[in-house]
């Protein structure tokens, strides 16, 4: 399986749809800090700056004996279902 960073699924989505604008830039942190004091909604996300979470899977494929889609696939099922629901 795996995970994506949002840059990650911001450069699957352009691909897929060239024709779409989806912003692809990263905010350097320092600057979402400062935003943060100014901007509420941006304070939770500081204490997750420079941290990738790790999930796994494992439990669900081994327990319930689940099967699950290649993160990109899931990505792009997903965004094919978005835009067909508008």
């Amino acid at each position: 399986a795996g995970t994506l960073s949002l840059p990650e699924m911001a450069r699957i989505l352009r691909d897929s749809y060239p024709e779409r604008r989806i912003p692809a830039r990263i905010a350097p942190a320092l600057l979402v800090r400062l935003l943060s004091l100014v901007r509420p909604e941006m304070r939770q996300i500081v204490p997750e700056l420079g941290h990738r979470q790790r999930v796994s899977n494992a439990k669900a494929r081994h327990l319930l004996g689940l099967d699950f889609l290649p993160p990109e696939e899931a990505l792009r099922t997903t965004a094919q279902d978005l835009i067909r629901m508008g």
